[in-house]
């Protein structure tokens, strides 16, 4: 489960809300090689790299529901 609106919630003036609901066209973060224009990307991206690290690899992935 991903839920982009904890940390809007939590912190509506740094996180912007186009970005928490996937109405951004734009890069917002960056991490290294890599841009996100969305948190739920950017949350996804960030669990599947934790998954890697921990040695799970090749893992067919699936978001059950989302927080909107």
């Amino acid at each position: 489960n991903i839920y982009p609106y904890f940390p809007y919630a939590t912190d509506p003036v740094n996180i912007h809300l186009d970005y928490a609901i996937a109405k951004n066209e734009t890069v917002v973060v960056h991490d290294g090689p890599l841009g996100y224009s969305n948190m739920f990307d950017a949350m996804f991206d960030a669990f599947l790299w934790a998954m890697e690290k921990e040695g799970v690899k090749d893992l067919p992935m699936v978001v059950s529901e989302t927080g909107w």
